[in-house]
């Protein structure tokens, strides 16, 4: 029970049909959760920011801080890494013997960052899909399946793609657009004060709405906003190999900046990197 699939229809769909598109339920991070639970033996922290790792020469084993609970240290055989690459080279430069893996991937990998911003709404937003690829011409994400408007709708409007939150089962019923920016776009404005990117994206949600209804209405009465600004939403140049893993330091480190930059990748990733560990042990 922790997928289900998400809307009615893709503006995406014109070029390939229908297809399916999966979301965890009641929120994304539940399929994790689910998988980890199925194993009684299995402890899930949840929330727990880990602030440094250490590996102990004498006895091999890994210790790690968490930041809440700085006096204590956790120790374990096997650390895998399935986080944001900002996140793992900041674990990574906490210890001296792992300076090699960092600069490796320093180096060699770029992501560039996206703005998201959820508008919620009083009323039913009247468009005839629950999302759509906006502006994907720039994008590596979704570029084969095509988008909405093509070349005109990119050049005009900052989104890659747009998503009616609600429709998405386990959700709130409030209606909720959620608007992620192109990468472009939010490169250029990666600075910008989140109220400024929240009237930058209504104002272009609101010109988007108008034109696909012929400018006979309006948006209706926002209730609510907020912003944020994933400095790590896009791989650019993704690895080859699907995962790292080191056998002799029991360090591996998956995502989708070494399986593809999408959550397809990022799940073969780590499903890999899992069969990787479990031949080793």
């Amino acid at each position: 029970g922790q997928l289900g699939i998400f809307g009615r229809t893709l503006s995406v769909n014109r070029l390939h049909g229908h297809v399916d598109r999966y979301v965890g339920v009641p929120e994304m991070y539940s399929l994790c959760e689910g998988i980890c639970v199925q194993n009684a033996h299995t402890e899930v922290r949840c929330a727990s920011r880990v602030s440094f790792l250490r590996r102990d020469a004498h006895t091999e084993q890994w210790l790690i801080s968490l930041a809440a609970s700085a006096s204590s240290v956790e120790k374990a055989d096997i650390v895998l890494l399935a986080t944001s690459p900002q996140d793992v080279l900041g674990l990574l430069s906490t210890d001296p013997s792992l300076e090699h893996l960092h600069t490796l991937l320093k180096d060699s990998i770029q992501c560039l960052p996206t703005w998201s911003v959820a508008l919620t709404f009083e009323e039913s937003v009247a468009l005839p899909f629950d999302g759509a690829f906006i502006n994907v011409q720039h994008e590596s994400e979704e570029s084969e399946h095509g988008s909405l408007g093509g070349k005109a709708l990119t050049e005009r409007f900052p989104f890659s793609w747009i998503a009616r939150k609600n429709v998405k089962p386990g959700r709130a019923d409030a209606e909720c657009w959620v608007l992620h920016g192109s990468s472009q776009w939010s490169k250029l404005h990666q600075c910008m004060d989140k109220e400024e990117v929240i009237a930058s994206f209504t104002d272009a949600f609101r010109s988007l709405y108008g034109e696909l209804n012929d400018k006979l209405c309006d948006l209706p009465t926002l209730l609510g906003s907020k912003a944020d600004c994933w400095s790590d939403a896009i791989p650019v140049n993704p690895r080859s190999e699907t995962h790292l893993y080191d056998p002799a330091l029991c360090l591996g480190i998956c995502g989708d900046y070494w399986g593809g930059p999408r959550v397809e990748g990022a799940y073969l990733s780590g499903k890999a990197l899992g069969d990787m560990v479990a031949r080793s042990i």
